[in-house]
């Protein structure tokens, strides 16, 4: 003998309540011609969303923590050989001024002057080879 599973469905109106037992599997409730299952849908897909921002925030804390970290590194290296850096401009400065003076002087003697903001040639003078 084959039994159907049975199912039991109460509705409650105002102060009336009804009840119904019913042969089968209840495949579908409607209210008002809207599924009853479309808000278990809906609830099951912002459970979905809720765990995806959760995931999402965490993931951004972790990365807003590692920026925070590494930023904080770089600057407590800078602090502590800011010493040595300046030391080390200060001494590219001087090689570059350095530089500067001695490129000046060999295009002066090739013929050339620095005039109203750059290098123009005064003459096509020969180079003068000491003997």
């Amino acid at each position: 003998m084959n039994t159907l599973p049975q199912s039991n469905i109460t509705i409650l109106h105002d102060s009336r309540e009804w009840s119904a037992d019913l042969e089968g599997d209840i495949r579908e409730v409607k209210i008002d011609g809207k599924r009853l299952n479309d808000v278990h849908d809906l609830t099951i897909k912002i459970d979905k969303m809720t765990t995806i921002i959760k995931a999402l925030a965490l993931t951004a804390t972790f990365l807003a923590i590692i920026a925070v970290a590494g930023v904080s590194g770089i600057g407590s290296w800078l602090f502590a050989h800011h010493d040595q850096i300046n030391t080390s401009l200060g001494s590219t400065q001087n090689r570059l001024i350095n530089s500067n003076v001695i490129m000046g002087q060999k295009l002066k003697s090739l013929g050339w002057e620095w005039k109203e903001g750059g290098w123009q040639q005064i003459g096509n003078n020969a180079p003068k080879i000491s003997k």
